[in-house]
């Protein structure tokens, strides 16, 4: 099965629907090391989020249902805090709803960014080294990167070209700190008909990809997170036909560093500092 835009991940329309499967599916554990990224599933249908604290098999630490129907999870550090919260993005209007805690519960934050119905992705980070994250988007017919620098409605203030146009199968945006050494997140794109990572270290800037590398098979959904602890983010892929998560602690070829089994039917894989530690 082909999973791009137009069947599952941050579609404008035809977002996945399928029926979210019983409780006891939803993976996960605790007492997660320093610093240390770990993953959860958004469940379009219920519109809830399944958080876990540590990368391996178990209950879900968090649970939390939020955001309007026909939303696509968008995780950061809205406040500057050093936790990731839930979010959301609704394609059919522009509109992000950010909440600065993980319960449940009204939103902190509701705004436009871009046109509506436009065919954008979000895409959340670090854009300028400031505390916190903040709001982006990716126009796959384009192949540009409109990212802003406040959570709030406005133009954009960084917009660059990466990634190709009009492409067959479109390409998935990524943020990360590819580098480390500082705060500031940099843009990439997943191409999931060949399984390829392209990263650039430089959200700025237009260019060629800093990085270029294959992991795992083909037709994946990408996840980006600091799984180890070293100041570096780095990839990973999410299986949803066995709810299985491949996560990588180099930005290379290579076989999975922690493969297990979280999420359930109709599920989109989300990554974050729950816990602040």
């Amino acid at each position: 099965m082909l999973f791009n835009r137009a069947r599952f991940l941050y579609s404008a329309i035809g977002l996945l629907t399928a029926v979210l499967a019983a409780d006891s599916a939803f993976a996960g554990g605790s007492s997660a090391p320093a610093e240390t990224d770990t993953v959860g599933v958004y469940v379009t249908a219920s519109r809830t989020f399944f958080l876990t604290n540590d990368n391996v098999a178990g209950n879900a630490t968090i649970r939390v249902k939020f955001g309007p129907t026909g939303s696509v999870p968008t995780m950061g550090d809205f406040n500057g805090t050093g936790d990731d919260t839930i979010g959301v993005y609704r394609a059919s209007t522009g509109e992000f709803f950010l909440k600065n805690s993980n319960v449940e519960g009204t939103h902190n934050l509701r705004f436009r960014f871009g046109a509506a119905a436009g065919g954008y992705v979000p895409v959340i980070g670090d854009w300028n080294g400031a505390a916190g994250d903040s709001i982006g988007l990716y126009d796959p017919v384009g192949g540009k990167f409109l990212l802003r620098n406040t959570n709030s409605g406005g133009n954009a203030d960084i917009t660059i070209s990466f990634g190709p146009k009009n492409a067959a199968t479109t390409p998935i945006p990524l943020r990360g700190n590819w580098a480390g050494g500082d705060s500031i997140d940099g843009i990439g794109i997943y191409e999931p008909a060949t399984g390829t990572f392209r990263l650039k270290n430089d959200p700025t800037t237009s260019g060629p990809a800093d990085v270029s590398f294959n992991f795992g098979p083909p037709n994946l959904i990408p996840v980006v997170g600091n799984w180890n602890d070293d100041d570096t983010d780095t990839v990973g892929v999410y299986n949803p036909a066995t709810q299985t998560f491949f996560l990588r602690n180099t930005n290379a070829a290579g076989a999975a560093d922690l493969t297990f089994r979280f999420g359930g039917t109709g599920a989109l894989p989300v990554s974050g500092n729950y816990d602040g530690q």
